[in-house]
């Protein structure tokens, strides 16, 4: 396949994906193919700054789901389906065990951004 087929296909769009992403999509049943689409297909707006360090984001729209990506729309912030698109998401109890292994989590986000 040359350079210029490749660079037609959705899954040639590069995404990085973080943690937090890929935690996020498998509790609300989002394939990396839609964040793909999202980047190549969708809607570009500019999201909300990092509330840590301000830096730029991007909130791409496609096909019911959001997907917010760094400055450079290629790094995995988070996404969801868009409300009341009828994609259903099963609710989860949040038990003790479950607070604890997300604020752990938060914690080394949160270091791992300050060094």
């Amino acid at each position: 396949m040359t350079t210029e087929q490749n660079a037609g296909r959705t899954s040639a769009i590069s995404i990085l994906s973080s943690p937090h992403g890929r935690l996020r999509r498998a509790q609300r049943a989002i394939d990396k193919r839609d964040l793909q689409a999202a980047v190549k297909y969708g809607t570009k707006t500019e999201g909300f700054p990092c509330p840590r360090s301000g830096e730029k984001r991007w909130r791409y729209t496609f096909a019911d789901v959001v997907f917010v990506t760094d400055e450079t729309g290629r790094y995995e912030i988070t996404s969801w389906p868009v409300p009341g698109a009828g994609l259903d998401v099963e609710l989860v109890k949040i038990t003790p065990e479950i607070q604890r292994a997300h604020n752990n989590a938060c914690h080394l986000l949160k270091d791992e951004l300050s060094s």
